[in-house]
């Protein structure tokens, strides 16, 4: 520990005095969610969570090796290395693993550090997790979505890349069904939906309501994009109403944007014509 107990102290009660003044903080970073984790383990959380981080590298230095838990969690399961994704402090990520953060670790939500920062877009962080052990295929709990449905709902093409890769799966299907392929061509993301056509996705899968990637599909250059893997699709595309999980939630630290999930509106009558007239064709 560097200094005498005396300057120690000094620090910890100045540390204590740091504010959330980060822009875009939720309320996960307040006070009175660390209430279930040590001083120690909370101060760590706060040094990460102010707007000066830089300033205090020393003192996330000195926290660690005082015995400050690099894996506690406040009440909604988020751990420094999380907060740190969020945040996409670089450096702070990689002190965080070289002393042993669990990067597979889950906040209450079932989300991962990997899935953070694959929904942020920070593609050094998103490689560094990965080359550290990081599940890519891991599944939140809500919705059953992976870093790589997250990434291509996003449309961070990069972070797609790299998973992909890395080896992430892109036949994995969420709780309704969807594929990354199936969600990003809903989301229009068109360069995506050629790198996960070149990983091996496939087109014809089927969600649990009869869509495709193909059916969900917004945008008419990823229409004839499919349609030329498809042969038999119907060049009248029936755009469905279908909105994939959004990795957001008011009390985590997956950032805002996203609110609950507006309700899923599928005709399903209209699916089933849709399908009996393509095997007719």
């Amino acid at each position: 520990m560097s200094g005498s107990n005396n300057s120690w102290m000094k620090k910890l009660d100045e540390l204590q005095k740091i504010k959330y003044s980060r822009p875009g903080f939720t309320p996960t970073l307040q006070p009175s969610n660390f209430k279930s984790i040590g001083n120690l383990d909370e101060l760590l959380l706060k040094v990460i969570a102010s707007d000066e981080t830089q300033k205090y590298v020393d003192d996330l230095e000195d926290l660690i090796k005082g015995g400050a838990n690099v894996n506690a969690k406040d009440k909604d399961g988020v751990t420094a290395l999380m907060l740190a994704s969020k945040l996409s402090l670089e450096y702070v990520v990689g002190k965080l693993i070289d002393n042993k953060a669990d990067v597979n670790a889950k906040d209450n939500y079932g989300a991962t550090a990997l899935m953070i920062a694959s929904m942020n877009g920070n593609e050094n962080i998103v490689d560094f997790l990965c080359k550290n052990g990081a599940d890519m295929d891991a599944m939140e709990y809500k919705y059953s979505a992976t870093a790589l449905m997250i990434a291509s709902q996003f449309g961070h093409e990069k972070i797609v890349i790299e998973l992909l890769k890395k080896g992430a799966n892109p036949e994995l299907k969420n709780k309704y069904g969807d594929t990354a392929l199936m969600i990003a061509s809903q989301f229009g993301h068109e360069k995506i939906v050629r790198e996960l056509l070149k990983a091996g996705a496939d087109p014809k899968l089927e969600n649990k309501y009869g869509n495709t990637a193909y059916s969900l599909a917004k945008n008419q250059a990823i229409i004839q994009l499919l349609s030329e893997r498809i042969p038999e699709a119907s060049p009248n595309n029936i755009f469905a109403e279908v909105y994939p999980p959004i990795l957001t939630s008011p009390n985590s630290t997956r950032g805002k944007g996203g609110g609950k999930l507006k309700k899923r509106k599928r005709t399903l009558k209209t699916k089933k014509r849709t399908l009996k007239t393509k095997k007719r064709r």
